[in-house]
């Protein structure tokens, strides 16, 4: 390359950087509508089921409240497991969980952990304590704050009450909310939620832990849990839409 053609070869550079590195246009992003927005035909609730059994998890929509309990009791029987972690919510305390911590062959927590053997929280204990419970789990029982109906995600917030741990470590996740919390996609997502009711973290699960980093093969349960089941309740509550939607960012 001769001196002459290196010079206008860099000329080109420089202009082509110059054009580019400028400030962005302020109507950008373009508005949700303008990038096509997913059409559900059919309603919410069957959308996401049906997605959620695409993804590889697990649905279950009933009709009320009253046929989640023993729904749930029967989850936990066929998985096996020994050690139960629950996170609270609005979703717990319409449940009738008295099985869950007098009977059964199994010990169940409610967060915030470490808890001591009668399911109360223990500030005597250390990150130890705590650490030694999350990963003792074989299950793991959240609420979901949002339902995403186009690719059968579960949203979660993480606080106090409901950390990440929760649904990420137990090799079983079981998440439960009602039929209002079913968004049609991500758009609606992030216009119900505003940065105000953002937490430290947010959480969307589609399916179970997958990879295919080893020759190519797919495996589950590598990352987190194995498998995933999502409870959906068609019964609601008289509560305004917005206030259950402030209520899943609640501390």
């Amino acid at each position: 390359m001769t001196a002459a053609n290196r010079q206008n070869f860099l000329e080109r550079v420089r202009k082509a950087v110059a054009e580019v590195n400028r400030p962005g246009d302020p109507k950008l992003p373009l508005p949700h509508t303008w990038v096509g927005r997913s059409k559900i035909d059919s309603d919410l609730v069957t959308a996401f089921c049906s997605a959620l059994q695409r993804a590889g998890g697990i649905s279950h929509a009933v009709e009320s409240w009253s046929e989640v309990s023993p729904l749930l009791r029967r989850l936990i029987h066929e998985s096996g497991g020994k050690n139960i972690v629950l996170s609270r919510g609005d979703w717990q305390q319409r449940l009738d969980l008295d099985w869950l911590f007098r009977h059964g062959p199994w010990k169940a927590w409610l967060t915030p952990l470490p808890c001591s053997d009668t399911g109360e929280w223990d500030s005597a204990n250390d990150n130890d304590a705590l650490k030694r419970q999350l990963f003792a789990a074989d299950v793991g029982i959240t609420g979901a704050d949002w339902l995403i109906a186009e690719t059968g995600s579960v949203v979660l917030l993480s606080r106090p009450d409901q950390p990440r741990s929760v649904s990420l470590l137990p090799r079983v996740h079981i998440a439960i909310a009602e039929s209002r919390r079913v968004l049609p996609d991500l758009y609606d997502l992030f216009n119900v939620c505003s940065p105000a009711d953002l937490t430290a973290n947010l959480i969307i699960i589609t399916g179970p832990s997958k990879t295919g980093d080893i020759e190519l093969k797919l495996v589950t349960g590598v990352h987190g849990p194995e498998q995933i089941h999502v409870i959906v309740a068609r019964e609601t509550t008289e509560l305004s839409e917005r206030a259950v939607l402030l209520s899943s960012t609640a501390p």
